[in-house]
C-alpha cells in the first residue's frame, strides 16, 4: 500500500484552529425604532432621573453624594433627558414619557436658574424711624418711613472669583454652600455659564417653555454680559483646577474661549 505522505505542520495547525479563526457572524435582532428608545428611556431612568433633587431639580456628580448639586454635571443631564424627549416627540408618543423627559430637563433648568438668581440678588430693606414714631406706633408718615431696594449684581461690574456664579448648591435648597473651604473651590467657570445659555437656547427652540417672567429674561440677558469678556477673563476651566501649575490661581482656559464662541 502507498503511504500517505506527511502533510506539514502549519497545515495541520492550521486545521486545528480553523474553527476558532473563522468569525462567527451574528445575525443582529431586528428591533424597532420604538423599542430601541424605550431601552434608552429605561437607562435615563435608572441612571439620571433616579438621583435628581425633588425640590431644586439638580444632580449630584457621584451617586454616593447627598447634599451637593453640581450645575455643570446637571446640564449634561438635562441635556440627555431633553434628548430623548425630543425622541418620544418625533415617534409622536402618547403614553407621556416625552411629556416627563421634558419637564424634567426644565426642572434642572429653572433650579440652576433659581440658584443663580438667589445668590446674585439680594435685597436690602432700609427703615429709618423718627423719635416721634417710636412715641406714637400708630403714625404712618412717609416721609419717615425710608423703603431703600437695593439689588446687587456684583459679576456684572466686577468679575472676579469673589463675586463669580457658583458651580454647586446645596443639593436640597439651592442655597449656596456654607463650607469652611468653599471660597477656595474654582466657582469661576466661564464656559459652565455659556454651557447654560447654550442648553436654554435649544430646549426653548424646540418648544420647551423655561422662561416665565421678565425678571428672568433680564437675568438671562446678564448671563451674555457675564461671558461677554471671556477672552480676557482668567478662570478655572473646565476641569476647576485653575493654572496648569494647580496653585489655585486662574488663568485664561481655552475650553472656556472656545465655549463662549
Amino acid at each position: 500500500a502507498r503511504r500517505r505522505k506527511s502533510q506539514p505542520q502549519n497545515i495541520k495547525l492550521r486545521r486545528l484552529t480553523q474553527a476558532y479563526l473563522t468569525p462567527f457572524h451574528v445575525k443582529p435582532k431586528q428591533t424597532s425604532t420604538e423599542s430601541k428608545i424605550d431601552h434608552i428611556y429605561s437607562i435615563t431612568q435608572n441612571l439620571i432621573l433616579d438621583y435628581q433633587s425633588v425640590t431644586t431639580g439638580l444632580f449630584p456628580r457621584y451617586s454616593r453624594d447627598r447634599d451637593v448639586g453640581y450645575v455643570k454635571d446637571s446640564i449634561y443631564c438635562a441635556l440627555a433627558c431633553w434628548a430623548c424627549s425630543i425622541a418620544y416627540k418625533r415617534l409622536d408618543d402618547e403614553r407621556g414619557r416625552q411629556t416627563e423627559l421634558r419637564q424634567s430637563a426644565v426642572k434642572t433648568m429653572r433650579g440652576i436658574l433659581f440658584c443663580w438668581m438667589q445668590q446674585s440678588a439680594r435685597v436690602r430693606v432700609f427703615l429709618s424711624f423718627c423719635k416721634s414714631c417710636f412715641m406714637k406706633p400708630f403714625c404712618l408718615n412717609p416721609y419717615l418711613i425710608l423703603l431703600h431696594f437695593l439689588q446687587l449684581d456684583a459679576f456684572k461690574s466686577n468679575i472676579s472669583p469673589e463675586n463669580a456664579l457658583h458651580a454647586r448648591f446645596d443639593l436640597h435648597s439651592g442655597m449656596t454652600l456654607n463650607r469652611p473651604n468653599e471660597q477656595q473651590y474654582g466657582h469661576m467657570q466661564m464656559d459652565l455659564v455659556a454651557l447654560y445659555i447654550i442648553a436654554l437656547v435649544e430646549m426653548i427652540a424646540s418648544g420647551a417653555k423655561v422662561i416665565y417672567t421678565h425678571h428672568e429674561v433680564n437675568f438671562v440677558q446678564n448671563l451674555v454680559f457675564y461671558i461677554e469678556r471671556t477672552y480676557r477673563t482668567p478662570d478655572f476651566g473646565m476641569w476647576e483646577r485653575g493654572t496648569r501649575y494647580n496653585n489655585g490661581k486662574p488663568e485664561l482656559h481655552a475650553s472656556s474661549l472656545g465655549m463662549v464662541k
